[in-house]
Parts: C-alpha cells; sequence; structure tokens
C-alpha cells in the first residue's frame, strides 16, 4: 500500500510539474527506453504515469510551439510586405485586379501592427508604403479619369 501510494504521488508530482520545467524540445523517451536503462521492466503504475507525462509534455510542445509561432511580429512584418508586393502582382492579371485594392488595404494593416508589436522595421515600412503608392496611384488615376472631358 505505501508503495502504491508513492507511486501515486509521483505520478501525480509528475504530471503537475513536469510541463512547467520541461523544454521546448524533449527527447522522445518511450518504455522501451527507460526499460534498457533502468535494466528491468517497468511496473503497470509507472507505464500508465510515463504515458501520462508523455501525453502533457506532447500537449505542452504543441501549445508553446503556437503561442511562438503566433506572437512573432517578425511573421507580420513579413506578411505586410508580401501583400504589398502581391498588390501589384494583381494588377497584371485583368481578372482579379480589383482585388488588388483589398490586398493594398491589408498590406497597409498589417504593416502598422507589425510596427506596433516590435517587428521588422524594414518589412513593415515597406509594406505600408507599396500599399500607400497604391492608393496614391489610384487617387492620381481617378483625377485624370474624370477631369478629362472627353471621359476617357
Amino acid at each position: 500500500m505505501k508503495l502504491l501510494t508513492r507511486n501515486a504521488f509521483l505520478a501525480l508530482f509528475l504530471l503537475i510539474s513536469l510541463p512547467l520545467i520541461a523544454v521546448p524540445k524533449v527527447k522522445k523517451a518511450d518504455e522501451k527506453a527507460i526499460e534498457n536503462r533502468v535494466a528491468r521492466k517497468l511496473p503497470f503504475g509507472q507505464r500508465i504515469a510515463l504515458k501520462l507525462v508523455q501525453k502533457k509534455i506532447r500537449k505542452h510542445q504543441k501549445k508553446s510551439a503556437r503561442a511562438r509561432i503566433k506572437d512573432n511580429p517578425d511573421n507580420l512584418a513579413t506578411f505586410a510586405l508580401v501583400l504589398g508586393v502581391l498588390t501589384y502582382a494583381l494588377l497584371a492579371i485583368p481578372a482579379v485586379a480589383a482585388l488588388s485594392f483589398f490586398v493594398a488595404i491589408g498590406a497597409v494593416v498589417a504593416g502598422i501592427l507589425a510596427l506596433k508589436r516590435g517587428g521588422s522595421k524594414f518589412r513593415a515600412i515597406l509594406g505600408i508604403v507599396l500599399g500607400g503608392l497604391f492608393f496614391s496611384l489610384i487617387t492620381i488615376s481617378l483625377i485624370i479619369f474624370l477631369s478629362d472631358p472627353s471621359g476617357g
């Protein structure tokens, strides 16, 4: 009975504390590798505890990986730059040229957000400039088109 409570306490301690101190990349420790290391077969309770701890570590690793990707403002700055370039690429395709207006809006918004979050300033500003340049070209084109008395 004393052994069972000790194993239960150990399993509970590992379930709570190990994901908190686990590094992002933990080598996979499967049941066979551990049995080879301790030179005996693991009891049933320890095998169950090992499976639970492995599951909790995997869950924690996925969560921290998603957080690292999502919180990276450099990705947003790169996205702003890509949208700024895509604006002009869409203008070359007549079937989807109207979408370039919305892509330019996205480039400006993503660039401003990237600057606020501390992303790459060069890429964010370049995305804002490309999107803003598109709006100024559209405005100048509309002024020229509407000021022409012949209408075209």
